[in-house]
């Protein structure tokens, strides 16, 4: 009976230590790596949206025509988003 104990002891025993090694480098790599990533997302949506409120703004502060051509010259589908922006901050028409 003793003995059936002593090894049911030392199989838990192994297990906890199991238990606890199981981090292992690859685990915090993979961490830091899906860290690195969301950061970057997050810091590029971040320099996006800072480039277009800089944008909107100066094209909030130039005179019609030379907003009109400035426009112009965008992608259609920047030149649609700074307009719809331009019309729900600055109440402006381009």
């Amino acid at each position: 009976m003793r003995e059936e104990l002593e090894a049911l002891s030392a199989w838990n025993f192994s297990f906890q230590d199991l238990s606890c090694s199981v981090i292992e480098g690859r685990d915090i790599a993979v961490w830091a790596a899906s860290a690195f990533l969301a950061v970057g997302i997050g810091w590029s949506r971040y320099a996006k949206t800072k480039a277009r409120n800089d944008l909107a703004r100066q094209m909030a502060a130039m005179d019609p025509a030379r907003r009109a051509k400035m426009l112009s010259r965008l992608n259609p589908k920047v030149a649609m988003e700074v307009r719809q922006d331009l019309l729900e901050r600055f109440q402006i028409m381009s």
